[in-house]
């Protein structure tokens, strides 16, 4: 049974075979069928229901001689807002045909891999595996299956304006270091050392979430599921319409990116507002824009 049901309002689902009676259900009535043909008997399909505006249950399986056998499920939220344009590489898990993507924003300094929720863009498009794509866009969101709200930072305008710049500058010298310039590697370090020692002397002393503003960690032994502290940019209370379960959608913007989360209201702790902050546990999905129509994730 997926761990991340309860994100989407199905937090009452106990067993397995609640699990398939539910998909047995989304299979006779989906919202929405997407396909693309693969010879002239089989062809890749993927069937959503949708129980909130945005989220629901996709279901990925294979249609041969008219008949579909499905592979595997997925609770999914679609993000409308673009989170970054940075290059991507398209991977395909083992097991499954089901993609990652990673990416190398230089807002974080290191790798972003997150579960892509359009497959079939990637079959159709037949996206070479491996290979860096120049994307279109990249909408990020994730599913949190716990979460707490934390107080905001106390900060003046100019003390945020000063932050935003700062937060540019160090993505411009990542980008720079990452092309061989060493005044930058050389800053970055510098930079580091003296973010250590000041974390060092302080965290003796004060709570760690009032120094650490905005922070995306992986959690965990898989590679898409990440501990998330952001500011709640935007908020959404939305309802699952079979459930009746409350769901709350954030725009989390975490060092100057945004990240849309779906959370139970069941597993939040804490009161919810803007200028507050998230913090949770989260798989993070994104939709990869392959093509000039793609508005949205499949």
């Amino acid at each position: 049974m997926h761990r991340y049901l309860r994100s989407v309002g199905f937090s009452q689902l106990h067993n397995t075979p609640q699990v398939w009676k539910l998909l047995a259900n989304i299979q006779k009535k989906p919202d929405f069928v997407h396909s693309v043909l693969l010879d002239e008997q089989s062809s890749r399909e993927t069937m959503q229901k949708e129980f909130a505006k945005d989220m629901g249950i996709t279901i990925s399986g294979l249609r041969y001689n008219g008949r579909f056998y499905r592979e595997y499920y997925y609770p999914y939220l679609i993000s409308k807002q673009i989170t970054t344009f940075s290059p991507c590489t398209i991977i395909r898990q083992m097991e499954k045909d089901a993609y990652v993507g990673q990416l190398e924003d230089p807002h974080f300094g290191c790798s972003i891999i997150f579960y892509i929720n359009n497959p079939i863009d990637i079959v159709q498009n037949k996206v070479e595996m491996g290979a860096c794509l120049p994307n279109r866009g990249v909408c990020l969101s994730g599913l949190a299956v716990s979460g707490m709200v934390l107080l905001a930072r106390s900060k003046s305008l100019p003390q945020k304006i000063a932050g935003q710049i700062l937060a540019e500058n160090h993505a411009q010298m990542v980008l720079e270091a990452r092309n061989g310039d060493e005044d930058s590697c050389n800053a970055l370090a510098e930079e580091d050392f003296h973010l250590y020692e000041t974390l060092n002397h302080y965290v003796r002393t004060e709570d760690i979430y009032s120094l650490v503003e905005t922070s995306l960690i992986p959690t965990g032994v898989e590679c898409d599921q990440y501990t998330i502290v952001g500011d709640i940019y935007d908020m959404l209370q939305t309802q699952n319409k079979l459930t009746k379960e409350i769901i709350y959608v954030f725009d989390i913007l975490c060092n100057q990116v945004h990240f849309t989360i779906a959370i139970n209201q069941n597993n939040l702790l804490g009161k919810p507002q803007v200028g507050h902050r998230f913090k949770g546990d989260i798989w993070l999905q994104g939709s990869l824009r392959l093509d000039e129509t793609s508005t949205q994730t499949v």
